[in-house]
């Protein structure tokens, strides 16, 4: 599987909240811990249309990653994500074999990006879809 594990969600991982990020230069593996929206917009009951699942996408063969400086509000950032490099950044080229995505740090105002080869999402539920 590619990086657009972040796709599988029923609404990627817009207004998901990022509580953790780890790296492990050991194994070249970058662990993101989320709370992924998963509610249904359309669903007339606060709770359906508001659901959050706790997810961790592990990002293997990295090639790089960063976080660019933002403001500290104390809350679990809310995350929007993209390929490519984000306008008006000047990261690295993607290495052989990896792809650029980028997420935007809602409430930091700045930007995480990475280039890696593959991702894999799992449900701390155990659960196996969306």
């Amino acid at each position: 599987m590619n990086l657009d594990a972040f796709a599988e969600l029923p609404n990627g991982l817009h207004d998901a909240r990022l509580l953790d990020v780890s790296f492990s230069p050991i194994d070249d593996e970058l662990r993101l811990t989320i709370d992924a929206w998963v509610g249904d917009l359309a669903a007339a009951d606060h709770p359906t249309r508001e659901r959050h699942r706790r997810c961790t996408v592990i990002v293997t063969g990295v090639g790089w990653f960063s976080i660019h400086p933002g403001a500290t509000s104390g809350e679990p950032p809310l995350i929007d994500v993209g390929r490519g490099k984000a306008d008006g950044f000047d990261v690295p080229d993607a290495p052989t074999g990896t792809t650029i995505w980028w997420l935007y740090l809602q409430n930091r105002n700045s930007f995480l990006h990475m280039a890696g080869r593959a991702a894999r999402l799992s449900f701390a539920d155990g659960g196996a879809s969306a």
